[in-house]
C-alpha cells in the first residue's frame, strides 16, 4: 500500500484519499488534528472538491469530526462507532 494518489487508476481520488487516511488514523499515524484542506490538496495534488469528499467518507464512518473554527479531528479509538465494516476503498 502507498501514500500516493493514482490519477489513472479506476478508482476515483477522493476514495483513495479516503483509504490512505484511514489507514494512517488506524494505525496510529494520524492523531488529534489533521492537516488543513489546502494542505491536504497540496501533499496529494487534489482539487478541494476531492479532498472535501474524501473526508466526508470519514466522517460518515465516524472516524474524524469537524469543530467550526477549529478544525477536523481523529476521534479517539474508544468513541469510534463500534462494528463498523472495515472498509479497503
Amino acid at each position: 500500500m502507498t501514500d500516493a494518489i493514482d490519477h489513472d487508476a479506476p478508482t476515483p481520488v477522493y476514495k483513495q484519499l479516503a483509504a490512505i487516511l484511514r489507514r494512517r488514523i488506524e494505525a496510529g499515524d494520524l492523531v488529534g488534528r489533521l492537516p488543513a484542506e489546502a494542505d491536504l490538496m497540496e501533499i496529494y495534488g487534489l482539487g478541494r472538491d476531492s479532498v472535501r469528499k474524501g473526508l466526508t467518507l470519514l466522517k460518515e464512518a465516524g472516524l474524524i469530526e469537524s469543530v467550526q473554527g477549529r478544525g477536523t479531528f481523529v476521534v479517539p479509538p474508544d468513541q469510534r462507532p463500534k462494528g463498523e465494516p472495515e472498509s479497503s476503498e
